[in-house]
């Protein structure tokens, strides 16, 4: 991440040719990546209102975020509220509020079916 930054101001000032980003990803249905137990990805998953990304969001995303001036994003699947409460993002509240992640990335919103890139708490924070 802090690699992504240096190099994204060398290509700033012209040392340096195309783009780089960093993308952390959450875990993907059919990516592969999980933590070594079943029951321990589950438990996780749920503990943080998370859940699997699926290939085409995570693609559709990806299309997005190589769009985007930020450099650093954080990607996330799951339950709004939980989530954002797992990332420290917003206080617990009672669960019949209704909260809504605001998405707008340099300025302006954008939306890709029903995924959304947002900023953050990082450069980009996006919730699926």
């Amino acid at each position: 991440m802090a690699f992504a930054g240096y190099r994204s101001e060398l290509e700033r000032q012209g040392r340096r040719k195309g783009k780089t980003i960093a993308i952390n990803w959450p875990l993907w249905k059919e990516g592969g990546m999980d933590l070594s137990e079943e029951e321990s990805t589950k438990m996780y998953l749920k503990s943080s209102g998370q859940r699997y990304l699926l290939t085409n969001e995570g693609l559709a995303i990806f299309e997005q975020l190589l769009a985007q001036e930020a450099v650093q994003h954080l990607v996330v699947a799951g339950q709004e509220n939980k989530v954002k409460r797992f990332l420290g993002l917003q206080q617990p509240q009672p669960e019949n509020q209704k909260y809504r992640l605001h998405s707008s990335v340099g300025g302006r919103g954008t939306t890709t079916g029903n995924a959304r890139i947002a900023r953050g708490a990082m450069s980009g924070v996006g919730l699926v």
